[in-house]
């Protein structure tokens, strides 16, 4: 009989145990687990930018060319992971429109006036590197490889004071980005380059007032800044 009672009481003994071990299990796993740096700054985000430069026209046929300032407005939004603290990668796709592009040129006794507005779609992919952090703050640099399909819609040409309506001209651009980034938080910060410059040739041969015209328009890039939201 007494040994019944032990064993009872060593099989309640266990029982009692388990039962802590289990409890203190689950409170472990039910812990949320604090994030980690590289977590911390891997998310979706959306930003806007400001491109600064100016657009050389080109009027092969002619010979002509012509350069204007030009600001460009860029929405875009995509996604960034990081590998380990410092390293990462982010990939973007856009969209930008510009200021009205224009030139004036003058063959033989005759002058001319162009227009077009610029519109891209574009993407990039860009590779981080975080060289400073302190807390909330990060600093870090930049460098990928980005895309647009050009647009340039709305052309015309002023032949003294008759305007010709010009067909739209498409082009695309493969470049090179360097550029910084600054943290706070969730709010990021970017000053870049872009070593915008077309890879298509220009587009096909038109008349314009008895004249044959084949325009290009080729944005050489200034730094730029932009902000995007993490989340």
């Amino acid at each position: 009989m007494k040994r019944f009672l032990f064993f009872l009481a060593f099989s309640a003994f266990l029982f009692a145990q388990e039962n802590t071990q289990d409890t203190q299990n689950q409170n472990s796993s039910d812990t949320p687990q604090p994030l980690t740096l590289a977590q911390k700054k891997s998310g979706f985000v959306v930003g806007v930018e400001a491109l600064f430069g100016d657009f050389k026209i080109t009027e092969s046929k002619e010979g002509k060319d012509a350069s204007i300032f030009s600001l460009m407005g860029r929405f875009f939004g995509g996604y960034q992971h990081y590998f380990d603290d410092n390293l990462g990668l982010k990939a973007l796709i856009s969209i930008q429109d510009g200021t009205p592009i224009t030139s004036e040129f003058q063959i033989g006794d005759q002058s001319y006036q162009s227009f077009a507005l610029p519109f891209w779609i574009g993407t990039e992919l860009s590779f981080l590197w975080d060289f400073w952090q302190n807390e909330e703050h990060t600093f870090g640099l930049d460098a990928g490889l980005g895309y647009n399909f050009e647009i340039y819609h709305s052309r015309e040409m002023k032949v003294g004071e008759t305007i010709h309506s010009l067909p739209q001209l498409y082009q695309h651009n493969l470049y090179p980005i360097l550029g910084l980034h600054y943290y706070y938080g969730h709010h990021q910060f970017n000053l870049s380059y872009r070593f915008i410059g077309s890879l298509n040739s220009a587009s096909k041969t038109y008349l314009v007032g008895g004249v044959e015209f084949s325009t290009k328009y080729s944005f050489r890039d200034y730094a730029n800044l932009s902000y995007s939201y993490r989340f």
